[in-house]
């Protein structure tokens, strides 16, 4: 699983500071089931959960007054680590920040071809060399979490060439691993923020992978 920990040190006005974990995996809107607030002042305070590393959450930090945890009363601060890795911190924001914390969050682009903020745009394109046959099972997911961002994990029936592109958070290192299916494979090409940065071919047997990335 995925073992997430928030720390989190409060300004020289708690009341103003609330969390919130929100899991997304039944849709965009999501359903609240862990948060916290009322919190004293300058108040060091830490909260652990462990998530599907397939599940899509959120985690929100909040401030009431619109000022961050610093530096307007102070010099609060949070620290979001998944699996002993920290992914993000940060306390200079307005009314709240979030953090995508778990799997399987990456987005669909916008009608632009955009990523939101702090997201990169990510193509993968499978060609199996056969018509209307079974596309192999693939994941993206963070080489140091394991947390999957991009998934294709549902047996279907394409054209020889079959591309599907996502908006995942911007991370150090990501790891593609493909699975052939039944015996057929595919050739794969992923494109990461327009560049193209790997390619194989169908000479493998049962996964091929690669990482891609700016600190792989």
């Amino acid at each position: 699983g995925a073992y997430i920990k928030l720390d989190l040190t409060t300004d020289a006005v708690g009341l103003d500071t609330s969390w919130e974990l929100t899991d997304r995996n039944d849709g965009a809107e999501g359903t609240v089931f862990a948060s916290e607030s009322n919190f004293p002042n300058n108040f060091r305070y830490s909260y652990t959960a462990c998530l599907p590393l397939k599940g899509c959450y959120d985690l929100m930090i909040k401030d009431g007054s619109d000022d961050g945890l610093c530096c307007h009363h102070g010099n609060g601060r949070y620290n979001v680590s998944v699996n002993g890795r920290l992914i993000a911190s940060g306390g200079e924001f307005e009314s709240y920040e979030t953090v995508p914390i778990g799997g399987s969050c990456g987005l669909d682009a916008e009608e632009s071809g955009a990523c939101p903020d702090d997201y990169s745009f990510l193509n993968v394109t499978t060609v199996t060399g056969q018509w209307c046959a079974p596309h192999p099972k693939w994941e993206v997911y963070d080489a140091s979490t394991g947390q999957i961002y991009a998934i294709k994990d549902r047996e279907s029936l394409e054209d020889d060439a079959l591309t599907i592109s996502k908006c995942i958070p911007r991370r150090d290192c990501y790891r593609f691993t493909i699975y052939e299916i039944n015996d057929i494979r595919a050739e794969w090409i992923i494109e990461y923020d327009d560049v193209l940065v790997a390619t194989g071919d169908r000479n493998y047997q049962k996964s091929d992978s690669t990482t891609f990335g700016s600190q792989c």
